[in-house]
C-alpha cells in the first residue's frame, strides 16, 4: 500500500509521493481507519447529545411537578390541564427523540 502524506498545498489534501508532501511529516493513518474513528466519534458526540436532552427532559419534568404542586397553593384560575398536557407533550416529543436514534 503507498504511503498516506499529508500534502505540501493543502488544497490536495494527501499524497504518496514523498516530493509533494510535507518535509518530516509523519505518515497519515489510513482513510479506512479514518473513517472509522470519525464514525466512533460520531457515534460517541451522539450519546452526549441524548445524555444532554435526558438531562434537560428531567429538569422540566421536575419543574412541571413543582409548578403543580404550587399551583395547589395558589388562588388562581384552574392550570392542571395545561399542565398535564405540557407534561403529554414532554413525554411525545420525549418518545420522538428516542424513536429517531
Amino acid at each position: 500500500m503507498p504511503p498516506r502524506l499529508l500534502a505540501a498545498k493543502s488544497e490536495h489534501g494527501y499524497t504518496d509521493d514523498p516530493g509533494k508532501a510535507l518535509p518530516e511529516e509523519p505518515e497519515a493513518i489510513s482513510a479506512a481507519e479514518q473513517r472509522s474513528l470519525t464514525r466512533d466519534a460520531d457515534r460517541r458526540a451522539q450519546a452526549r447529545r441524548l445524555a444532554d436532552w435526558e438531562a434537560c427532559r428531567a429538569t422540566i419534568s421536575r419543574e412541571l411537578k413543582t409548578m403543580s404542586t404550587l399551583y395547589a397553593l395558589l388562588d388562581a384560575p384552574d392550570v392542571s390541564g395545561d399542565l398535564r398536557a405540557m407534561r403529554r407533550y414532554l413525554e411525545r416529543a420525549d418518545k420522538r427523540v428516542r424513536t429517531a436514534g
